[in-house]
């Protein structure tokens, strides 16, 4: 059996649910998909899950979804939904879709909050 040289690729469309978003989950969704070679984008939906539109060879992909199951704070994915589509190689890059500026500020300062509380609570603790 001759081995493909280019495996085919696969699509997917993930939704997830969690403490996603105002915590830098779609910067690192999108740091981890440049580092595997995947292809797509990442979105905050309004009901606070992240939509992910993603195209790789089928174990990039599986390598992609595992990496995106992050339970490190302030980042908590309870569950990933995942559906196979068929792939249309439009993709170029991974990116991030942005939403209306004014809550794209809200997230960063949301994201900033978090993340101080948290190292806040690593000094205290050193400390006390």
């Amino acid at each position: 059996m001759k081995k493909e040289s280019h495996p085919k690729p696969t699509r997917i469309e993930a939704i997830v649910n969690g403490e996603v978003q105002r915590v830098g989950y779609r910067y690192t969704v999108q740091d981890i998909a440049r580092k595997l070679g995947v292809k797509g984008y990442v979105q905050n939906m309004p009901d606070g899950t992240v939509k992910i539109i993603a195209e790789a060879p089928r174990k990039t992909i599986e390598k992609f979804i595992k990496a995106l199951q992050i339970k490190e704070p302030p980042t908590n994915v309870y569950q990933i939904k995942v559906k196979t589509t068929k792939p249309t190689g439009k993709f170029e890059f991974f990116t991030i879709k942005y939403g209306d500026p004014t809550e794209e500020i809200a997230e960063g300062v949301g994201a900033l909050i978090k993340h101080s509380k948290l190292y806040i609570e690593d000094i205290r603790s050193i400390f006390l």
